[in-house]
Formats: structure tokens, C-alpha cells, sequence
């Protein structure tokens, strides 16, 4: 059942039964369910936080009696807190505070004086009459001038001072009342709008779901709507998101290459409106009346944000495969990944005319042609691709979603094997990327000349080829010019892949599963996310280290270190130390690495 169906149906009150226990202070309240025909009792402690604790209890308990999930929960917690609300006493009204007197000084010749009235002009006539009596004569006040000279001189001052507070005054319990109800109004607009969304985390994989509440203005930031009316809502740029949650945890990797969420912060991980690394430059609320006029989008789109605009393939990836997870889960209604799901059935779906995303607007240049055929697979058959610029912005933006998710990143590439193992059979029969076992000879090596390059990469294959005369052995070195065709086709066939760090390591998208990736690593560089991507394609995964006697960094000779004092975990957490043994040229020690080649060979032949 819908969280709506149950706003629909509410509670009705049959009547109160009135009993109370005594011993517990309780009273047992009779509540019915219209349209269920059930009727319950319920016995609450009749205060706050007994009829939020029960409330909780009620709902949780009896969640499967309405159809509702804890998803949306919501749907039945709001009417029943509502209705047993009604039977908590009222706290008896308290007096207002007395105000604050007011303190002014008041000179006369050359003597000061501090006097404190209540801050009211009756108070100012007596604290004049009260100052003159008690000092007038010391000034040359007689009875004949006493009024007209101190009385009313002073009553007028005092008067003038009086009403400067009290407009000081004033003007501060409004912008307290103000700051007071922007937060309640940012409280209820949160709990309100997130009947209308949902976010998803798996593992290392986010994601989040918008119905009717998301819209992108003109300055690229996500615009999350709420049916909630206040004025501190009705602007576009009405409460920044990220006021929550700071931009470092918001979008950056720690000290380890993960998102390790802090379970003791109620706003993490998976309590964010916007998913972890979506990469838009903020996130706010507003009102659906402020965006009634906004073009909207029909059908299901994906909205996404990139950390990096060239050919990166990793950054392209991470962010379309997130999507392609998101597209199982809620377009195609993928239930669980366990042995039951039937892939062959999911499979079908995803090859339909009619499968997949009806719109992508993604804020980067137009892709290159592998990234343009990766999105093709992830997204689906029917897809219209929006590419988002600055020179183009003003005529795409701003624009609202009927229904959109907004991907995170997948850190790993997938969440796990089955969404590996669908994309890899949907790659094969849309888009050929398969050849027969027989074809499936190649060793490739990637021959990086920039920077992270094997300097003896001509020793190495001459190595390879010698102990792997079955394969032929490959030195690629791709540019965001060379066709999607060619370079899947080309991992298609390879067995083994060994390439140094980098983006090229998610080539191995493309391999058979069962396939070895050997990543090839600097003096003391360790980036254990390569590993876990590689294992949730369905390959081998082996690391080769080299010694620092191998190791060259940029712009040194081999064998020197430029941060000696750095440990590798000192090192993972100070960025200048972390891009040099990233960046590294290598020599390989070719007879300690044959050993590794031979245990990689032995799996794949």
C-alpha cells in the first residue's frame, strides 16, 4: 500500500475507553482503520514522548495489516501520533516573563547618573518623579520649578530612551521568532519531502529516487521540492542541503580510498536527500509553488554529475554503472540479488524496445565514443541524451522531473556480481562485445609514456611471450579517440591484462569473467579499491609491487624517495606524497615477477 492510501484512509477515533491503570499512569484509547475494517486498543503513557514511543511500536508491528514497509512508515506514523496527541494534556499556560529593566544614563551638569525603570512610558513618568525627588535639591530644584524643570525634562528623556529599546527589543524577538520557525519549518519540510524521495546505499554504491520532487536550476543545483508552504520555503534558493553535511564528507574519499559513514551522525551515509558523491555544487529546498511554471520532463530521467570531463573511463563509469543499478532496482524492479532472481527473465526486460531511462541529463561535455556506448548500455534502448555546459545551460535549465534518480558513485564499478553479470550478457547481445573462446588469445599490457610507465616494457613482453607462447601478447596504449568497438572488442579477447594504476584498470569491464588483471605498483603504493573492482567484475586480481630501487618518481632518479619519513598509511592520508608514488615510473624486476605471470597463466589456460 501507498503512503498515500494511508493518508487517505487516516484514523478514526471510535471512542475512549477510558481506562487507566493507575500503577503505569496509562490510558487504552480505541482506534479504527477505515477502509481495513480492523479496530485496535491501544494503551499509551499520555504524554509526548509515550505517544511518539507507542506510535513507533504500533506501526512497526502491525506495518504488514496496511501494506507499508519501513520505507514508508511515515504513512502510518503521522495519523496515529496525530489522533493520540489529542489525548495528552495540555501544559497549563505560563505567564509571560516579566521584561528586562531597561538601564540609561542620565547626566545633569557634571554628575552622572544610572537609573532602571521597566522598559513602558508609565514606568518613565514615576522614575522621573522618583530621580527628582530624591536629587533635585542638589541641583536648585524648589517646589515652584520642580515640575517643569527636572519632572518633566527628565520624563521626556527617559521616555525616548524607553522606546529605542523597546524597538531594539522588539526587532530581536522577531528574528529569534524567525530563526525559530526556519527551523521548524526546515524540520517539517525535510520530513515532509521525504514521503516524495528515497535514497539507497549499497555497500560502496548510492543512489537516490525523486517522484515529482526534483528540479535543476539555472546555476546546476539540485532544487528538492516540498509540499510544505512557509515563507521561509517559497524562495529557489531557500535552505542549502549541504548546511547539513560539509562538502568534504559530502563528496570526498577519506584518508582510505572508501566511504567509511559515520554510524554515530544521524545524517549519514544513508540519511542524505542527496546520494554520497553525486558532485552538484549544492542541493536545496523550495516549494512546489516556486517551480509550478518550469518545464517538466515526462517519464523516468537520470540526473548526474561528474568529478572529472575528459576521457577518464573510471570517472564515466563509476557514476553510469551506479545508474545501471539504480535503473534494476527501480525501473525494472529487481527484488534481491540472491541465487532466486531470475537473470534470465531480468535479462530479457533489459533487452526491450522499451527498457531503460527516458532522459539523461548529464552535466559534462558530449562523451567520447566508448563513454557515449557505455552510457547506451547502462541507461537503455529509449534513452535521449542531454549534455549540460555552460554554453548551453541557459537552454536546458532550468528543468523539473517527474520521476528522476540522481546516482551517487559505485566506488567498486557494481555492488556485486549480478549486476556485472547482466551488463556483461547485455554488452554481448547489444552491442556484439563477445568473440569465441577460441579468439580469446590475447596478453595486454598497457604501455603508458606520460607518467606511471613501465620503462622496460619491451623486456617485460619478450618475458611474457616466452612463457605464454599460446597467447599473443598486445601493448595498447588508448586515447579517447580510438572506437568503443575496438577497445572492448580487444578486452574481449584478452585473458590476462596488466597495466600500472589508473583508469585503465576498468577495461577489464569487457573481459570474460574468470579473466586476471595484474596491476602493476610504485614503491609503496597501495590502493586496495582497484582490487575490490576487479573482484566485482568476476576476475583475478594480483598486485606486483616494486622495490624503490625500481621505483622512479617524477622529475627524481630511481631509488630516491621524496617523502622518506612517510609510512604507506602516513602516506594515503597527505596528498603530495600519495600522487608521487601514484605517478611513478616502474622497472620491473622481470625474473621476480615471472613467478606472479606463471600463477596468473595457470588460471586461464
Amino acid at each position: 500500500m501507498s503512503s498515500q492510501l494511508l493518508w487517505v484512509i487516516g484514523v478514526v477515533v471510535m471512542g475512549w475507553l477510558g481506562s487507566v491503570v493507575q500503577a503505569q499512569e496509562m490510558i487504552t484509547v480505541s482506534l479504527k482503520v477505515e477502509g481495513f475494517n480492523l479496530e485496535y486498543s491501544i494503551s499509551v503513557v499520555p504524554t509526548k514522548d509515550g505517544v511518539q514511543s507507542i506510535a513507533q511500536k504500533f506501526c512497526r508491528e502491525r506495518k504488514e495489516d496496511f501494506g507499508i514497509t519501513d520505507d514508508n512508515l511515515i504513512a502510518c506514523l503521522v495519523p496515529v501520533v496525530d489522533y493520540l496527541s489529542q489525548f495528552v494534556p495540555k501544559e497549563p499556560e505560563k505567564a509571560p516573563p516579566r521584561e528586562e529593566d531597561v538601564s540609561v544614563s542620565l547626566k545633569v551638569s557634571e554628575t552622572e547618573f544610572v537609573v532602571s525603570l521597566r522598559p513602558d512610558l508609565e514606568a518613565a513618568f514615576e522614575t522621573a518623579l522618583a530621580f527628582c525627588q530624591s536629587h533635585g535639591t542638589r541641583f536648585g530644584m524648589t517646589e515652584a520649578n520642580f515640575v517643569e524643570e527636572c519632572v518633566k525634562p527628565v520624563e521626556e528623556y527617559l521616555k525616548v530612551a524607553v522606546n529605542m529599546e523597546v524597538k531594539v527589543r522588539t526587532r530581536k524577538r522577531a528574528l529569534l521568532a524567525d530563526a525559530t520557525e526556519s527551523r521548524r519549518a526546515y524540520a517539517d519540510a525535510r520530513r515532509q519531502a521525504q514521503q516524495r524521495w528515497s535514497c539507497h546505499v549499497i555497500d560502496q554504491l548510492s543512489y537516490c529516487v525523486y517522484h515529482g520532487s526534483l528540479c535543476v536550476n539555472d546555476n546546476s543545483e539540485l532544487v528538492l521540492l516540498t509540499d510544505f508552504n512557509s515563507p521561509h520555503l517559497g524562495e529557489k534558493n531557500s535552505y542549502i542541503l549541504k548546511n547539513r553535511m560539509t562538502e568534504d564528507s559530502h563528496n570526498q574519499l577519506g584518508s582510505s580510498p572508501w566511504h567509511l559513514p559515520d554510524i554515530h551522525n544521524t545524517y549519514s551515509f544513508s540519511h542524505y536527500d542527496v546520494p554520497y558523491r553525486s558532485f552538484f555544487p549544492s542541493a536545496i529546498y523550495s516549494s512546489f509553488s516556486s517551480w509550478e511554471s518550469v518545464n517538466m520532463e515526462k517519464g523516468w530521467s537520470l540526473v548526474a554529475a561528474f568529478d572529472a570531463d575528459n576521457y577518464n573511463i573510471y570517472h564515466y563509469v563509476n557514476k553510469l554503472h551506479a545508474a545501471f543499478v539504480a535503473r534494476l532496482y527501480e525501473l525494472e524492479e529487481l527484488k534481491d540479488t540472491s541465487l532466486n532472481t531470475d537473470s534470465t527473465d531480468m535479462l530479457s526486460r533489459l533487452l526491450d524496445k522499451d527498457s531503460g531511462f527516458d532522459a539523461a541529463y548529464l552535466f559534462r561535455p558530449p562523451p567520447t565514443d566508448w563513454q557515449q556506448n557505455y552510457g547506451e548500455l547502462c541507461l537503455g534502448n529509449k534513452t535521449t541524451f542531454n549534455y549540460i555546459t555552460n554554453s548551453n545551460r541557459e537552454e536546458k535549465l532550468p528543468i523539473c522531473f517527474e520521476h528522476a534518480i540522481v546516482p551517487g558513485t559505485a566506488l567498486y564499478l557494481a555492488e556485486g556480481l549480478t549486476s556485472s553479470s547482466l551488463f556483461r550478457e547485455l554488452a554481448a547481445q547489444v552491442k556484439g562485445i563477445r568473440v569465441p573462446e577460441s579468439e580469446r588469445n590475447l596478453i595486454t599490457v598497457f604501455g603508458r609514456t606520460d607518467r606511471r610507465s613501465i620503462v622496460n616494457t619491451k623486456e617485460l613482453c619478450v618475458m611474457i611471450q616466452s612463457m605464454a607462447p599460446m597467447f599473443k601478447v598486445v601493448v595498447v596504449d588508448w586515447s579517447g579517440e580510438v572506437s568503443f568497438q575496438e577497445q572492448a572488442m580487444h578486452m574481449a579477447k584478452s585473458k590476462i591484462m596488466i597495466t600500472t594504476h589508473g583508469s585503465v584498470l576498468n577495461h577489464n569491464i569487457f573481459m570474460e569473467p574468470g579473466s586476471v588483471v595484474i596491476e602493476m605498483a610504485a614503491y609503496q603504493f597501495h590502493y586496495p579499491l582497484d582490487e575490490q573492482i576487479v573482484i566485482h567484475r568476476g576476475n583475478y586480481y594480483f598486485r606486483y609491487a616494486e622495490t624503490l630501487e625500481n621505483t622512479r618518481h617524477q622529475n627524481m632518479n630511481f631509488g630516491e624517495d621524496p617523502f622518506p619519513a612517510m609510512s604507506t598509511r602516513k602516506c594515503m592520508t597527505f596528498g603530495p606524497c600519495i600522487v608521487a608514488r601514484r605517478d611513478a615510473d616502474i622497472r620491473v624486476n622481470i625474473a621476480r615477477f615471472s613467478a606472479m605471470l606463471s600463477e596468473s597463466i595457470s588460471l586461464v589456460i
